[in-house]
């Protein structure tokens, strides 16, 4: 891959000035319809940098002289970091640059069919790679979330575990609340019961007024990985 996107630009060479006067119109073309895809995304996206996106894009394919798709997979996992997907925005700015390159030659009288055949496998090849980063973001996220749901899976049945041998032993808990971000501690809370959607505490002798229906607590021991939070019901 590397070898042949050297020799597509080898031979685009003869036409760096076009590309280098091209660059602000490309930018524009590029701008102007991401705009139009951004239901596709975050509304939120700056105009800056979508420009700098743009521009990045531009110099990798068309002004860098040598194979620059490992920048690339840099340029792909930022945008999708922000939510951006710009594989279409693309499309339309390659091809209309592709239009303007065939005008440019016929206007000068240079009906160059080689040079217009390494621009095509030159904007092919870049579209590989960036279907390719974009297919390879998505399955890390993919399995990352699937490692977190894991994560959380197991640390919730270490949790519900620790509780039931509590109840099982007779061994009480301390409940945390908070007034006016003040901690208000209720000393050896007995389990009656723990399942594994809930465990129900006996708060009767946790006199302070935070401690009442509705209110958020906190159980905490220094046997569990960290405080649980929870709901007085």
């Amino acid at each position: 891959m590397k070898e042949k996107i050297e020799i597509y630009k080898l031979a685009l060479r003869p036409f760096n000035n076009f590309f280098k006067e091209y660059q602000e119109k490309y930018i524009q073309n590029f701008t102007q319809m991401i705009q139009k895809e951004k239901a596709n995304f975050s509304p939120l996206i700056d105009q800056k940098l979508l420009r700098t996106l743009a521009l990045t894009l531009y110099t990798s394919i068309y002004l860098l002289q040598t194979d620059s798709t490992e920048k690339l997979k840099e340029i792909v996992y930022e945008a999708a970091d922000n939510g951006i997907d710009f594989k279409n925005t693309l499309k339309y700015a390659d091809i209309k640059l592709t239009r303007d390159f065939i005008d440019h030659l016929l206007e000068q009288a240079q009906y160059n069919y080689l040079a217009i055949k390494s621009l095509a496998d030159l904007i092919s090849s870049f579209h590989a790679s960036i279907d390719k980063y974009y297919a390879l973001y998505h399955q890390q996220h993919q399995q990352q979330n699937q490692d977190s749901v894991e994560d959380n899976e197991k640390e919730y049945q270490l949790i519900v575990s620790l509780l039931q041998k509590f109840q099982k032993n007779g061994r009480p808990i301390n409940l945390i609340a908070y007034y006016q971000e003040v901690p208000i501690i209720c000393k050896n809370v007995p389990l009656i019961s723990v399942s594994n959607k809930s465990a129900f505490l006996d708060i009767s002798d946790c006199q302070y007024d935070v401690f009442k229906e509705d209110e958020k607590v906190y159980i905490k021991t220094s046997a569990l990985p960290k405080a649980i939070e929870a709901n007085i019901v």
